[in-house]
């Protein structure tokens, strides 16, 4: 429990870090080469969700990518300064994914 808390906030924390710094040197925001925003996203969809079956973890990523891509109400944050703005509009989408999730496992 602990431990999964402590991977997806050093990797969110490393995330706005090094997506900063990615967007300088690539000079364009959210460069499709920047992938630590899923993972971060992908990590929050399950956090403290039983994975153990195929069936949850499919649904979570399906939940995931679709909120990711429309980002329903929250677009505006893609607008926050460096890697701020990278990293937030797929927490969130991992955030609502993982909310989902748990409801439709009740």
């Amino acid at each position: 429990w602990w431990a999964a808390l402590g991977v997806f906030a050093a990797v969110s924390a490393a995330g706005v870090v090094t997506s900063t710094a990615a967007e300088r040197h690539f000079g364009c925001t959210d460069d499709p080469r920047i992938v630590i925003d899923e993972v971060a996203g992908c990590l929050l969809t399950f956090l403290w969700i039983d994975t153990g079956r195929l069936a949850i973890v499919l649904i979570g990523f399906v939940l995931f990518r679709l909120l990711d891509i429309r980002k329903p109400g929250f677009r505006f944050v893609q607008r926050l300064p460096g890697g701020w703005g990278i990293m937030a509009d797929d927490l969130l989408a991992g955030a609502l994914a993982n909310l989902l999730l748990r409801c439709i496992r009740l």
